[in-house]
């Protein structure tokens, strides 16, 4: 055999068996988001708090949803009046929604992939992002809507008292022309959402929408009370 053929099968043989570096880091990275956002579509309950910090801008939050698209979503500014930012809340037949710009909440039929939506917002851009206007374009869905690729592999670091692990990806919002970059902290010990940044370029400025979320909680009792429309 000669040296040529010699050489030529064992570096074959070296790249079959050690894959690039990145390409193992990419599919980790993807293997591991992919996992949370199934983990979140088979939950029968979420409850979950969590802040939105845009700029100087600062928000809290709180979110819960219970089978049968029962969902409540509420963002109000971090002050000490709290004004609203937005109400959304689902008792499974009758939706209301009102944000700061309407006087009064919007009655409609509750939406019958509410929140398996929801859901996705959770996974894949937050939950402040999605209550932005968005591009008048047709999505079937959230994962539609707001698709994912990209995925990287970060560090794992300290937020707040929780070790996460970093990935980094890139999402496109249907109907825009720029993709935006996500920094998203999952929970070493429950693989569930601790942090999440969406950095965009707006008229030639970076924005970033930072959202930490404190409790976050899968299929635990949620009162059933928090879904009625009146409160």
């Amino acid at each position: 055999m000669s040296m040529c053929v010699l050489l030529a099968l064992t570096v074959g043989s070296l790249l079959a068996a050690d894959p690039p570096k990145d390409d193992e880091s990419t599919n980790k990275a993807e293997k591991l988001f992919r996992t949370m956002e199934q983990r979140l579509t088979k939950a029968k309950t979420l409850e979950c708090v969590f802040d939105v910090k845009i700029d100087t801008l600062w928000y809290k939050g709180s979110l819960f949803l219970a089978e049968g698209n029962r969902a409540r979503l509420e963002i109000n500014e971090a002050t000490k009046g709290r004004p609203m930012r937005v109400l959304m809340v689902s008792d499974g037949t009758r939706l209301s929604r009102q944000d700061n710009g309407m006087p009064h909440p919007k009655l409609e039929d509750t939406p019958k992939n509410l929140n398996a939506d929801i859901l996705t917002w959770v996974a894949r851009p937050g939950l402040f992002l999605p209550q932005a206007p968005l591009p008048n374009v047709k999505a079937d869905d959230a994962k539609d809507r707001f698709r994912v690729s990209g995925f990287k592999l970060g560090s794992k670091e300290k937020v707040g008292e929780r070790e996460a692990q970093r990935l980094d990806y890139q999402l496109a919002v249907k109907g825009q022309n720029h993709p935006l970059s996500v920094a998203l902290w999952l929970d070493v010990k429950t693989g569930l959402p601790v942090k999440r940044i969406v950095t965009a370029g707006v008229a030639g400025e970076r924005m970033t929408v930072t959202e930490t979320y404190g409790k976050f909680t899968l299929d635990g009792k949620v009162d059933v009370k928090t879904f009625d429309l009146t409160r």
